[in-house]
């Protein structure tokens, strides 16, 4: 569904924003809390994220903790606001232990493809580095991979925390 998404976004000059998402430290969970309570925060991380998004945007899981989720008619400046509302919706998640209850947080990367690409995985590859590059900063954040667009601080400072679809 995401190249017909691309082909569309092409031919009508729209806009589309890939995220790649990632639980971070999501081996501990497993080790910590087993994997059962592990299957269980990848399917809360799921609704909370599809609760953040709106009904025409897309939301997929890669494999083991990783996502990626494509905002139709978003340029990467309002896919950066979306990504912080999704983080900051996670973040406030109790899941329930036998140890207590945790949180978890995620990374995530956010690009826009251009459109000279022919397929979306360029754009999955430019949102996977700055995935990395959040990894590598802190977890916990959100970055932007794109050369011709400037987000500014106050987009990931003082974003509205309310759901994309209200």
């Amino acid at each position: 569904f995401s190249e017909r998404e691309l082909a569309r976004f092409k031919r009508d000059n729209g806009q589309l924003a890939p995220l790649m998402l990632d639980i971070d430290h999501f081996k501990q969970v497993n080790d910590v809390h087993g994997h059962a309570t592990g299957d269980k925060v990848l399917s809360k991380l799921v609704a909370v994220a599809a609760s953040v998004l709106r009904e025409e945007d897309l939301l997929g899981r890669l494999g083991g903790e990783e996502f990626a989720i494509v905002l139709v008619e978003a340029d990467a400046t309002a896919a950066a606001g979306g990504a912080e509302r999704i983080r900051q919706a996670i973040k406030q998640v109790k899941f329930p232990s036998e140890t207590g209850p945790f949180n978890v947080s995620v990374s995530i990367g956010v690009s826009e493809p251009f459109y000279n690409e022919a397929s979306i995985n360029d754009a999955l590859e430019r949102s996977d580095a700055a995935l990395y590059r959040a990894k590598r900063n802190g977890r916990d954040r959100v970055e932007v991979a794109t050369e011709n667009v400037s987000i500014p601080d106050t987009i990931l400072q003082n974003v509205d925390t309310k759901p994309m679809n209200n």
